[in-house]
């Protein structure tokens, strides 16, 4: 998905630059989630006050594999984090206006990257795009892997992603 929207943004003419005259996107990837978010953790503690000068908005995107189980994270049960509504908003309204199934919801057990962000005051939402209400089988097992993947539920999050980045950028605002 990261991949495919800095192509989409890509200026043709110019390598290197971006088509989006307001908006700058950064694509960040974390590891050691599963040993209690360690990586984004330590983004966070290193990069906090610079994302918050920058006014930073984080979308984290954690698991996108079946298109009718994309799902805007509302709220982290376990770790009783609750994501920024003006995001959530937004990307129900692009997600919409693409006729892209979406739905919303908790995570039942575990933690998204989009956690220290909130805590660190940086505005933040995750999707996930597994089964909220049961354990997919593929959920850390040898079954993830890529043949698993539905590329619609890529696509239709990246069609989703690019409408709200467009909008942001004409705008110069959520």
């Amino acid at each position: 998905i990261s991949f495919e929207m800095l192509k989409h943004f890509a200026d043709p003419n110019t390598k290197g630059k971006s088509t989006l005259k307001n908006t700058r996107l950064k694509f960040v990837s974390f590891g050691s989630e599963e040993t209690g978010l360690t990586g984004s953790y330590n983004y966070v503690e290193v990069k906090a006050e610079e994302l918050k000068r920058e006014n930073a908005h984080i979308i984290n995107i954690d698991s996108i594999r079946l298109p009718e189980e994309v799902c805007i994270v509302e709220r982290e049960i376990m770790n009783g984090t609750t994501f920024t509504p003006l995001l959530v908003n937004k990307l129900k309204q692009s997600f919409a206006s693409k006729n892209i199934s979406l739905k919303t919801g908790s995570t039942p057990v575990g933690g998204t990257d989009g956690v220290f962000f909130i805590r660190a005051g940086i505005p933040a939402v995750s999707m996930v795009g597994l089964s909220m209400e049961k354990l997919d089988p593929t959920y850390h097992t040898r079954r993830d892997v890529i043949e698993n993947l539905n590329p619609v539920a890529l696509e239709n999050t990246k069609k989703g992603l690019v409408e709200l980045v467009e909008h942001w950028d004409k705008n110069s605002t959520l």
